[in-house]
């Protein structure tokens, strides 16, 4: 049987009456609904009632007494109404855009002269060799080379030919002062006509060169993101278990060695959205039980796949456990004491935190609960521990 959400065995599902996104009255009643605490609020009772009544009558179902047909809608959907507040966390389907294009940020620095800059003057000498007598003569070259421009300018001029990103006019002072270190240290030794022909012959090599120490000292301007929500509310998503049969259901109370801990299927729980879990660990079998006896804790789940948009780096992640309390609805991962300065673990600590942040701006002000990350150490939880102390232990892990 699959893992499903806790609900109503009386529900039917033919028959359920559901939210509509665009209400036609009263509109400003939609915009205050942002959580399912407000499911019992007497005005949205009346929204969901007559959205029922409408229902039945479009499909023929309405009942014969008419005259009392109201009251009875309105008892029919209020268990419906107390399982879904009891048995359901309300998680945003959020999504961040990014709003700009990045572009390359070229930092100063002093230009390194200690390897690539060793350019020596071309020889003035032409050596000729006799095709006929293998006689080897020489032309010195006494002509003047006459530059068409500068040699910071000609250099610079190469470097925006290999890097056209570069903008010259707000990296002027940049560019002019790596070329004038470049000329510097290659004009060592040096005549102004031996340093001329040296710009002449060598300045793509030169210009490669500061472009190269360029590139290392440069990186993208920060990206700009727009928080947009999609749902203020997702449905709580199936567990995708392989089918099991009721009776194998162990309750979670219950001891479970480690080498068996990923065969059982654990329910029997109270505060939970679903009616069984399967669990990857001990330390999360007992976290589970740490949940259950916290008198702090309304509700939790363990999120099926995809009922969280959460990326870090290219992939997808899926927190561990997720925790309702009176004030405070929490993403919790438990994780192996030697692993807290893994790389990945520290990626998932960041994009759950940023998504906890991108909640609690876009329901500010609402009276929503405030989202928080909690990273445990898997040596944390124990039967005796209480929810309300391990959160007082949240501050400890601030991992960027």
């Amino acid at each position: 049987m699959p893992i499903i959400p806790k609900t109503d065995s009386k529900e039917s599902t033919d028959e359920t009456p559901t939210m509509p996104k665009t209400p036609t009255a009263p509109p400003k009643t939609i915009e205050k609904i942002i959580t399912s605490r407000d499911l019992d609020r007497p005005e949205v009772v009346e929204l969901i009632r007559e959205k029922a009544k409408q229902h039945l009558e479009k499909h023929g179902q309405l009942m014969l007494d008419y005259d009392n047909v109201d009251e009875k809608i309105k008892t029919a959907i209020a268990p419906m109404i107390e399982q879904k507040i009891k048995f359901n966390i309300d998680i945003p389907d959020i999504i961040v855009i990014q709003t700009n294009a990045q572009i390359k940020v070229y930092n100063d620095f002093e230009l390194y002269t200690g390897w690539g800059l060793d350019f020596d003057a071309p020889a003035d000498e032409i050596i000729i060799e006799s095709l006929k007598t293998n006689e080897v003569s020489t032309l010195k070259d006494d002509m003047p080379v006459v530059l068409p421009d500068t040699p910071s300018n000609m250099i610079i001029s190469e470097m925006l030919n290999i890097e056209i990103e570069i903008d010259f006019g707000l990296y002027e002072g940049l560019l002019y002062k790596l070329a004038g270190q470049a000329l510097s240290y290659i004009g060592k030794n040096k005549t102004e006509q031996e340093l001329e022909k040296t710009i002449f012959q060598y300045k793509k090599d030169i210009a490669k060169r500061i472009i190269e120490q360029l590139d290392r000292k440069s990186e993208l301007s920060p990206p700009e993101y727009e928080i947009k929500l999609l749902r203020a509310v997702t449905p709580i998503l199936q567990q995708d278990y392989t089918k099991f049969k009721e009776d194998d259901i162990v309750k979670y109370t219950a001891n479970i060695p480690a080498y068996e801990i990923k065969k059982k299927v654990v329910g029997h729980f109270t505060k939970a959205c679903h009616t069984a879990y399967k669990f990857d660990s001990v330390p999360e079998h007992i976290f589970s039980i740490v949940l259950e006896r916290s008198d702090s804790v309304l509700k939790w789940l363990r999120p099926a796949m995809e009922q969280f948009k959460i990326v870090y780096g290219t992939r997808q992640y899926q927190p561990d456990f997720v925790v309702e309390t009176i004030s405070d609805i929490y993403i919790v991962e438990i994780k192996a004491n030697n692993r807290t300065d893994d790389t990945e673990v520290k990626l998932k600590a960041k994009a759950a935190r940023a998504y906890c942040e991108n909640v609690n701006t876009i329901f500010v002000g609402t009276g929503a609960k405030t989202w928080k990350y909690m990273l445990l150490l898997d040596s944390e939880p124990n039967r005796s521990v209480d929810f309300a102390y391990l959160e007082g232990q949240i501050e400890w892990w601030s991992m960027a």
